[in-house]
């Protein structure tokens, strides 16, 4: 079973298809959307890479609008 990683937090839209190439997509409700994917089982390990991944997810939609983004690691 796998999990959803999370991002952040913005206003629902598109996403750019070089992230849902990566598998990002949005989980929209009331007039906010959870910018999510999906995740193994497993801890998220706090790599050089995997941190980059994480901003470079965030700054991208922040180009187009306001990103709340969420810490590093969090998956539910």
């Amino acid at each position: 079973m796998s999990r959803l990683y999370l991002y952040g937090i913005t206003h629902p839209r598109e996403v750019p298809q070089r992230l849902r190439d990566q598998g990002v997509f949005l989980v929209e409700d009331d007039g906010r959307a959870a910018i999510v994917s999906e995740l193994d089982e497993g801890p998220v390990e706090a790599t050089r890479r995997n941190l980059l991944a994480h901003a470079d997810v965030v700054e991208q939609l922040h180009e187009d609008g306001v990103v709340l983004p969420a810490r590093f690691g969090y998956a539910a």
